[in-house]
């Protein structure tokens, strides 16, 4: 099941799956300043969407969004502060189901997604998943922008 969280008091319930995605790309843990971390996805919900993938209670998977105004235009783009899906996750479609819950609440808003991998890890399966998808690459990044 994927879902947008709308309730500050379960941003906490988040921390977890966010410590296992950083040990996942290798930062430091014990670095992490969870009161940080709390007030940036407060921004990610307040100014764009914290979305988890659950299965049976659990989550496994967490998009979070926050809005960057342009410096050379009008246009608001949506970027990925997380994208992770657990281990566990992978196999259940939950990254899948993640983006593309991303990519429709940035199309009902007109606005660009920019999804950053942090991971260059089998690389050319990851440029696979983001085109079929309609995301081009652009860097280090992958853009959806609708028309």
């Amino acid at each position: 099941m994927i879902r947008f969280i709308h309730d500050a008091k379960e941003l906490k319930t988040l921390l977890p799956l966010i410590y296992e995605d950083a040990e996942a790309v290798g930062i430091d843990t014990g670095k992490i300043q969870p009161m940080k971390l709390l007030t940036a996805l407060n921004t990610c919900m307040e100014g764009g969407a914290v979305i988890v993938a659950e299965v049976d209670g659990h989550k496994i998977g967490l998009m979070t969004l926050y809005a960057v105004e342009s410096y050379w235009c009008d246009d608001i783009t949506l970027a990925n502060l997380i994208y992770y899906v657990t281990p566990a996750g992978r196999k259940s479609q939950a990254g899948k189901r993640l983006l593309l819950a991303a990519r429709e609440y940035a199309r009902a808003r007109g606005q660009t997604l920019n999804i950053h991998v942090e991971s260059y890890e089998d690389q050319d399966r990851k440029d696979l998943f983001f085109t079929r998808y309609g995301f081009r690459k652009t860097g280090g990044c992958y853009k959806f922008r609708e028309g």
